[in-house]
């Protein structure tokens, strides 16, 4: 609710949230191998495609909302369908 009620009160500026998922990134590289592959092994049970994020697809997620001039007050879920379940 909050890119929603930020969108309204600063019109005409727009404000849209990006929400990703686990993200295979040198962040969850860079820890102990047992930490990454549990938090992935149960990320894959819980989405629909069934593995997570790549760092250049949230990036991907990210320029669309920052293109797309008619975007305002929108939260994109970049999560592999976990808020579908």
């Amino acid at each position: 609710m909050l890119p929603r009620g930020l969108a309204i009160e600063l019109a005409p500026i727009r404000v849209n949230c990006l929400s990703p998922g686990t993200t295979d990134s040198e962040l969850w590289r860079n820890r102990l191998r047992k930490q990454p592959e549990g938090a992935y092994d149960l990320w894959r049970k819980l989405t629909i495609v069934q593995r997570a994020a790549l760092v250049e697809e949230q990036a991907q997620a990210a320029l669309f909302l920052l293109d797309n001039g008619n975007m305002s007050g929108s939260t994109l879920y970049c999560d592999g369908g976990y808020t579908l379940r």
